[in-house]
């Protein structure tokens, strides 16, 4: 935030149009606390409750996390992708963790194995190139699409004109 001196040499915080502290930031979506509050209610709920569960999750959902953080677009769908990957490559964990001895030394061992971790960030980066990568090839598709119609309505074109002479086509 921008803080601008006074006459009196003290700092004054700035000021929106109407001499009001500027408005709240417009990029969250409607319930954000809500959800804020929830996702709370449950990391508190699971950290007492399911430890060993909790330190995975925790861990393993470093990405999404971050996603959460630098995703400011209205819908956060980059933070939606990312997540749905992050959870995909940590479900097996979790699996492993629930078969095997739900303990915190159990959940000690997982994350200590660095092919858990490559499956769990891996999962991550695969949701980031389809963040990254999906527009592009979206971009790409309806271009090639376009130039095709284009293609299709310029042979339609020539063929009208053969058909009725180039006269038509100057108009009356």
């Amino acid at each position: 935030m921008k803080v601008k001196e006074t006459a009196a040499g003290n700092a004054a915080p700035p000021r929106g149009p109407a001499g009001g502290a500027e408005p709240a930031s417009t990029n969250d979506a409607p319930g954000a606390n809500w959800a804020l509050a929830a996702v709370l209610l449950v990391g508190v709920m699971t950290g007492a409750f399911a430890l060993p569960s909790f330190i995975v999750l925790i861990c393993g959902l470093l990405p999404a996390g971050v996603a959460a953080m630098i995703d400011g677009q209205r819908g956060r769908h980059a933070t939606l992708c990312v997540l749905a990957a992050n959870l995909a490559g940590l479900a097996p964990v979790l699996v492993a963790l629930w078969s095997g001895g739900n303990d915190l030394v159990a959940a000690i061992g997982l994350l200590s194995d660095v092919y858990n971790w490559f499956t769990m960030y891996g999962a991550a980066a695969v949701g980031w190139g389809l963040v990254w990568l999906w527009p592009a090839l979206i971009d790409l598709a309806l271009g090639l699409a376009a130039a095709r119609r284009m293609r299709q309505l310029r042979a339609h074109q020539e063929r009208l004109a053969k058909e009725w002479g180039l006269e038509i086509a100057a108009g009356p």
